[in-house]
């Protein structure tokens, strides 16, 4: 047993110590190789095709570790529609059908999602924004290979809205749609944003995993950031 000499005397190195075949003493547990990472992308590839990806982590004994996201299949099934989560039960708050004049605002919306920029993704989400002059514009989702800088559809149409019809405007309706058949309300950021412009009782239209629903902004939006300015 090897020793070290210190102030005090020889003191014996024993606790934490291994012994030739690298079992720890002591009652320590042997320390477990690390495990390699699966980056074997001709299984992984057949593995997404046939919908099961776990079955090579079983096979290669990977079973402790997470499969990589496959981006491509991130809104394809209804139990990864995450963004509905924020919305109440539908019997306390049922979704209602879009009127005459909201079911246009959403078939524009969806003729819209048709430009949509989503290489990343696959999301195509668009929005049709109706100002209170009668107008409407559209915009859709621009995403961009450093993730953050993406646009969503709703702040392209406000933008929009803005450079071709000046800082006065008013939003009396929004319709928001996508060709993904998945809940798309829209995000923390893009409700913020349409606040600036918004009429308070405005309906906005967006899907939700049950179905399309009509919520005033006041609702979507309860306390909205804002500020008075000095005069």
């Amino acid at each position: 047993m090897p020793q070290v000499f210190r102030r005090g005397g020889p003191r014996r190195r024993d606790r934490g110590s291994t012994n030739s075949r690298g079992r720890g003493t002591r009652g320590n547990p042997p320390r477990k190789s690390p495990v390699p990472h699966p980056v074997i992308l001709s299984e992984v590839a057949a593995a997404t095709e046939s919908k099961d990806l776990r079955l090579v982590f079983l096979a290669k004994g990977w079973e402790t570790m997470k499969p990589p996201q496959i981006h491509s299949r991130m809104y394809s099934r209804r139990r990864n529609v995450l963004a509905s989560n924020f919305m109440p039960h539908p019997d306390q708050n049922p979704a209602n059908p879009p009127g005459p004049t909201l079911e246009t605002l959403l078939e524009q919306a969806r003729q819209a999602a048709l430009h949509a920029y989503a290489p990343y993704s696959g999301f195509r989400v668009g929005a049709a924004l109706r100002l209170t002059s009668g107008a409407v514009v559209t915009g859709v989702n621009v995403e961009n290979v450093s993730y953050g800088l993406t646009i969503c559809a709703e702040r392209s149409a406000l933008v929009a809205a803005v450079s071709q019809f000046g800082p006065a405007i008013r939003i009396a309706a929004v319709a928001v749609a996508n060709l993904n058949n998945a809940a798309s309300p829209p995000c923390g950021a893009c409700r913020q944003v349409l606040a600036e412009f918004i009429l308070p009782d405005a309906p906005v239209a967006f899907p939700t995993a049950d179905g399309i629903r009509i919520m005033p902004f006041s609702a979507i939006l309860p306390l909205a950031f804002d500020m008075k300015l000095k005069d």
